[in-house]
């Protein structure tokens, strides 16, 4: 009985094990949303780091969270670091900028030890209306606990995009949905 349930485990964990390898190395998520409002007027909110909290979901689920900004707060070279009980020592920053097209950051939730890349690009529906797409992209490599992890977490993140995209929407054609601010920000730069 011993050796069947021992010979039983050994086989499930080597299926895991295959399935894991057989998992994708490059994982990422891309979700879009239509803005009324020209890219120059939704650029500000995503070129400078201070803007964030008025729309990133990641800053208004996370009350602990507490923002250490770089020499620059806008466009590229931008950066800013946080410490949170909820998602540890992360770090980002801004590596393409342009009021037409979009921004393209990197950011790390292991204090800068792996690297992934997040994008926001428009796309130009008329004059006054632009569609924002919000990428994510990560190589997870031959990390299998990685691997498995994306894969439950895609639905979450998903979840988290949308909120964010919806936040995005509200503070680019009204200039405030009522929930964010830049007060963590500014205090979080007294502070310092």
């Amino acid at each position: 009985m011993l050796k069947k349930t021992l010979i039983g485990l050994a086989a499930f964990f080597l299926l895991l094990l295959i399935v894991g390898f057989l998992l994708p190395t490059d994982v990422g998520l891309t979700d879009d949303i239509e803005i009324e409002a020209p890219s120059a007027d939704i650029h500000p909110l995503l070129d400078d780091l201070k803007h964030w909290s008025r729309w990133s979901p990641f800053e208004r689920e996370d009350p602990s969270i507490e923002y250490e900004y770089g020499d620059k707060i806008a466009g590229v070279g931008a950066s800013k670091g946080w410490t949170s009980d909820a998602s540890g020592k992360g770090r980002l920053r801004i590596v393409e900028s342009d009021a037409s097209r979009g921004v393209v950051y990197e950011f790390s939730l292991d204090d800068g030890k792996n690297w992934s890349t997040g994008r926001f690009d428009f796309e130009k529906i008329s004059e006054t209306k632009t569609r924002v797409s919000w990428t994510w992209e990560y190589d997870v490599g031959a990390n299998i606990f990685y691997r498995y992890m994306m894969l439950f977490m895609r639905g979450h993140l998903r979840e988290t995009w949308e909120k964010g995209l919806s936040a995005l929407k509200a503070e680019a054609e009204t200039g405030s949905d009522g929930k964010g601010s830049d007060e963590k920000a500014e205090k979080t730069e007294s502070s310092s």
